[in-house]
């Protein structure tokens, strides 16, 4: 008797699966590697970033804002969170006085759900990256 782990629908399903899997993680990474291209403000200008405000982040911009920044400041927010709205007027004012220091962004939890599962933090937060490390 044949097990269902062994059976021929059963390894067809999974090589197909398999294969949608690459096709799909292949295309996120053409949209990534475009989305940064189009971003200019996530790219750093004589060691400095270029944002006098908050650049939008998502999952596909996030990495490459942390890696290319010394200094980053991202407000994790939601779009049903009234505390997170009271919030953003402090981020925008810091970001205009800091602008050329400091990267800071905005990180929409409801819409990039994988950036904002790397934390368990209740919203609003803010996290900071100082040479690509975590530090709160």
């Amino acid at each position: 008797m044949v097990k269902w782990w062994e059976s021929k629908e059963y390894t067809s399903k999974l090589k197909k699966l398999r294969e949608e899997s690459e096709r799909l993680k292949e295309e996120r990474l053409k949209k990534e590697r475009r989305v940064l291209k189009e971003r200019p403000e996530l790219t750093r200008e004589k060691g400095k970033s270029v944002s006098d405000k908050p650049v939008d982040l998502s999952d596909a911009t996030f990495t490459e804002a942390v890696q290319k920044n010394s200094l980053v400041v991202v407000d994790c927010w939601a779009p049903w969170c009234g505390p997170c709205f009271m919030v953003a007027p402090v981020v925008e004012d810091l970001a205009k006085d800091y602008a050329g220091k400091i990267l800071f962004g905005k990180l929409n939890v409801d819409e990039n759900r994988r950036t904002a599962m790397q934390s368990d933090n209740e919203y609003p937060y803010n996290v900071s990256f100082q040479k690509r490390k975590t530090c709160r």
